[in-house]
Formats: C-alpha cells, structure tokens, sequence
C-alpha cells in the first residue's frame, strides 16, 4: 500500500486517538496488526510477482481484475475504520 493511502485510513483513527475517542490499546492494536499484515504482503509479492511472471496472458488479466476488486475493498475498509472510531467513541462516552 502506498504511503498516502495508509495516510488516509490512519489519519482519522490517530485524531480520534489524541482527542481520546479511542484508546490507546485499541488504535496500538489496529496499527500493529495493520503494518504486520503489510509486512507480510511486502515479504510475499516478490514470490508471487516471480509467479505472476509464468502465468498465461488469460490469468494475468484475472489478477488485474483482482487488484481492481483489492482497491474497492480497501475503501470499503477505510468506511469501516471509520465507523469503527465512530462506533468506540460513543462507546467511551
């Protein structure tokens, strides 16, 4: 994931964390389990782009198709993080 898009999924729930809309246990556990998930998808992809590589035209284009349908579920992730810090606020209140 790109620098500016983990800017846009973390940038609300840290604000909710400073103005104390989430705790700090929540927002550590988020992040942590966010960026080990990254790691591992950056430890996998030279694997799977050295895969991708013997793969027919016909199946490349299925893979483009996925990364498309990856990008709409990481909006639909970040409207669910969003909720989520929503959802804790009201909670803590």
């Amino acid at each position: 994931m790109l620098s500016g898009e983990r800017t846009v999924l973390f940038k609300p729930l840290y604000e909710d964390n400073v103005l104390s809309r989430i705790p700090n246990k929540h927002f550590r556990l988020l992040f942590f389990q966010y960026t080990t998930e990254q790691a591992e998808r950056r430890n996998r992809r030279p694997k799977l782009e050295e895969h991708m590589g013997q793969l027919p035209n016909s199946l490349i284009n299925g893979a483009r198709r996925e990364t498309i349908t990856h990008s709409i579920a990481m909006s639909i992730l970040v409207l669910n993080l969003r909720k989520l810090g929503r959802f804790l606020a009201a909670a803590i209140k």
